[in-house]
């Protein structure tokens, strides 16, 4: 048996920075890991791609790839390259990368599959399903709202009652090969219900987790989102995550950092506060780490896009991330007690 096989295999369910986070840590570490990523999103360049070429939606999978890609390539560096100029503003150069693999392959899969190869990933980047669909929330009041940035920006504050998508999608294979080998499966971070609960929708994914081995490990976002978890405590997230997986975790991982009051007071102008600790069935499961990362203005910096709500939008996502590197740690602790 070569060393290849004796590795550990991770797979990590999310989407974003917050899942490209863990993935970057996760990819210099002794594992075989595979990042399964949803593409529901709808807003931002990506969304426009979605609406013009009616494919998946690629930035989040791009932002995955760019963060266990080898830095030191020149693919990488035009896959993270963002136009400023004009009609161009925000567009990413990457997801229209993608999206012309998708018209060459003539599929997403196979598009996100050239895109590993071409910028020499430390971890294998799947988009969850091939297929272009929308996530769906039914609220408490019976009012349906269609589109992940519907759901964030609605004016309608009624509580989620349940996730659906809009049309039904089948997990890529490659995301059940992987999950089938798995010795640990790892579910966030991300938007609990438009990235977390979106993968979970998938047709394949949730019964595949529930007939495997491997021990499941949510690592709990660092603060409450506006249009989905405003008021939610651990305990909400984990039921909700629970409900859609048909299964208990077994791991919790949560941010134990305090986080400092200037950043604190950029999320309250949102509503957004720590996801705080509370009493959770088997409580034995919550492992405590410092994770919190504290980015204040240095993503907005760099990101010189503009416009109002843009500037609103990325104030409140790119101050806090997870660390990487100790949530990676944390991570290797659980796999080799596994």
């Amino acid at each position: 048996m070569n060393k290849l096989n004796k590795q550990k295999n991770i797979v990590c369910l999310g989407a974003g920075t917050g899942q490209a986070s863990i993935l970057k840590g996760l990819s210099r570490m002794p594992f075989n890991v595979s990042g399964i990523v949803s593409v529901t999103d709808n807003g931002g360049s990506s969304g426009q791609i979605r609406k013009s070429m009616d494919i998946p939606q690629p930035g989040d999978t791009r932002n995955c790839l760019a963060s266990v890609a080898d830095s030191e390539e020149i693919m990488t560096k035009l896959f993270e390259y963002r136009f400023l100029e004009g009609d161009l503003q925000g567009t990413s150069l990457g997801n229209l990368i993608i999206a012309s693999l998708t018209r060459i392959f003539g599929d997403f899969g196979q598009a996100i599959t050239m895109a590993n190869i071409m910028l020499k990933t430390k971890a294998q980047i799947l988009p969850v399903t091939t297929r272009s669909t929308h996530i769906c929330a039914e609220l408490l009041n019976g009012k349906i709202i269609k589109g992940e940035w519907e759901i964030i920006a609605r004016k309608d504050k009624a509580k989620i009652s349940r996730m659906f998508l809009k049309d039904e999608s089948y997990a890529y294979p490659p995301c059940i090969s992987a999950l089938r080998k798995a010795d640990l499966i790892i579910i966030g971070p991300g938007s609990l219900f438009t990235a977390l609960v979106a993968n979970l929708l998938v047709s394949g994914i949730a019964p595949t987790i529930r007939a495997s081995r491997a021990k499941t490990c949510y690592i709990a976002n660092l603060m409450t989102q506006p249009g989905q978890t405003i008021g939610f405590k651990l305990s909400d997230h984990v039921q909700i995550i629970e409900k859609y997986l048909g299964r208990e975790l077994d791991y919790i991982l949560v941010n134990n950092k305090k986080i400092s009051g200037d950043v604190l007071k950029h999320y309250s102008e949102f509503g957004s506060e720590p996801v705080k600790i509370n009493k959770i069935k088997n409580p034995k499961r919550i492992i405590r780490a410092p994770l919190a990362h504290d980015q204040v203005g240095e993503a907005v910096r760099k990101d010189l896009r503009s416009g109002k709500a843009f500037k609103e939008w990325s104030l409140w996502t790119h101050i806090l991330r997870h660390d990487s590197v100790r949530a990676a740690q944390e991570v290797g602790k659980l796999i080799k007690g596994s």
